[in-house]
């Protein structure tokens, strides 16, 4: 149902911008003419929007953060 709307909509209005998030994954078989996705493969965010904590996960990836290091990039960083 969700798709036919999308699709009546597009050929409504082609310059029509629609967002879906669709963690199963199920509209991008009925609307690939339309759709461009996104995974953890191809998003690229950058470091300036990540709280401290979070750009320390991604800088020592996956290894315990030690005190200390995080101390010395909380001063680096402005």
């Amino acid at each position: 149902a969700v798709s036919l709307l999308l699709r009546k909509s597009l050929a409504a209005r082609p310059d029509l911008r629609v967002l879906i998030l669709d963690p199963h994954n199920e509209f991008a078989a009925s609307l690939p003419e339309h759709c461009v996705r996104v995974d953890s493969t191809t998003l690229d965010l950058p470091f300036w929007m990540f709280k401290l904590e979070e750009f320390a996960e991604v800088l020592f990836r996956g290894r315990e953060t030690v005190p200390e290091e995080v101390d010395a990039l909380r001063d680096l960083i402005p």
